[in-house]
């Protein structure tokens, strides 16, 4: 007569294969986490980019008042952002230098506002100008400033003001993403308003 009474345990093969399965899973949700939290990451930094510039045109448009020497003053130059490539950092400050061609540049007199550093997450390529074409000299510091009281915009090379630069983009990577995933900030100077693109 059969014993109908015998229970079975789990074999030692059927937990390896539940196990593997488990890791699977976790290593599959890990990995796809970690990249959405970098590609949240890298639209983040794009928005407090173009959160700067939009600031300091506010800041230029309704005549914020500065502390310059001792006194609440209205910057004359407005307010600007100054943009390191080399760095990846970008400066929101108050126009104050406004000696010789300095009223196109950013230099340690100027009053800074907020500074911004991106994350690495995100890499800053390069500054392009009308059509995407690269700008003459590469150069690796932009500035843009808004005059009030109409916060008209002026685009220059921080080393050359004279070089005016009617469209500025500029071009970002996420890290790890495909060469085609490029993003761009673009800034029309009389538009005077950035904006995102793919």
């Amino acid at each position: 007569m059969k014993n109908t009474n015998s229970k079975k345990g789990i074999s030692l093969i059927e937990m390896i294969i539940v196990m593997a399965i488990i890791g699977m899973i976790f290593a599959v949700g890990t990995n796809t986490y970690s990249n959405q939290r970098q590609i949240v990451q890298f639209n983040d930094s794009l928005t407090k980019v173009v959160s700067l510039f939009q600031t300091a045109r506010v800041y230029a448009s309704t005549s914020r008042s500065v502390m310059i020497g001792g006194e609440l003053e209205v910057p004359s130059e407005g307010y600007g952002v100054y943009i390191n490539k080399t760095n990846n950092e970008f400066i929101l400050f108050a126009n104050t230098s406004i000696t010789g061609n300095n009223i196109d540049k950013y230099d340690a007199s100027d009053i800074e506002e907020e500074t911004y550093v991106l994350p690495s997450v995100t890499e800053f390529e390069e500054f392009l100008e009308d059509n995407k074409a690269a700008i003459f000299g590469d150069p690796q510091e932009i500035v843009i400033i808004f005059r009030p009281p109409l916060a008209d915009a002026e685009i220059a090379n921080n080393t050359t003001p004279t070089q005016t630069i009617e469209t500025l983009y500029l071009q970002f990577l996420r890290n790890g993403a495909p060469e085609d995933a490029k993003k761009y900030i673009k800034f029309n100077k009389t538009a005077g308003f950035p904006e995102v693109e793919l």
